[in-house]
């Protein structure tokens, strides 16, 4: 079970998908929190709300699409009659493959969180072009 919990970590970090969903996320977290236009009472605690709910669906999103193209590649794998005739067997195979997809989806989840903050750092809460043009 051990031994597919960091394969399946090791293809996350070399899938380009995997980054394309981070940067994706923390993109949109950004623009959440730049063009938010219901911002008009509590505008820190909404940006904080915007970005933990942003990260954690990007972070869900990789988290699926990680276990399923694993699985999905374990099937038409040759390897996984032999990983699965050792003791562990097939449940200790899903069980590897559920638990490094977690961890990606984690790891995703904060290092969206973090760019998402680091990059909201440079613009304040006052710019919310979309309001001012709804109220004009």
């Amino acid at each position: 079970m051990w031994a597919y919990a960091p394969v399946t970590l090791k293809e996350a970090l070399l899938s380009p998908v995997s980054w394309g969903i981070c940067i994706m996320g923390a993109f949109f977290g950004w623009f959440a929190t730049t063009v938010a236009i219901l911002a008009v009472a509590d505008i820190q605690a909404q940006s904080r709300v915007l970005i933990e709910g942003t990260s954690q669906l990007f972070g869900a999103l990789l988290t699926i699409g990680l276990l399923g193209r694993t699985l999905e590649e374990d099937g038409t794998s040759g390897f996984t009659q032999a990983g699965d005739a050792t003791r562990s067997g097939p449940q200790g195979r899903l069980l590897g493959r559920w638990l490094g997809a977690v961890i990606a989806g984690v790891i995703a989840t904060i290092l969206i969180a973090l760019l998402t903050t680091l990059a909201g750092q440079g613009r304040g809460p006052e710019f919310h072009y979309l309001l001012y043009t709804t109220i004009m």
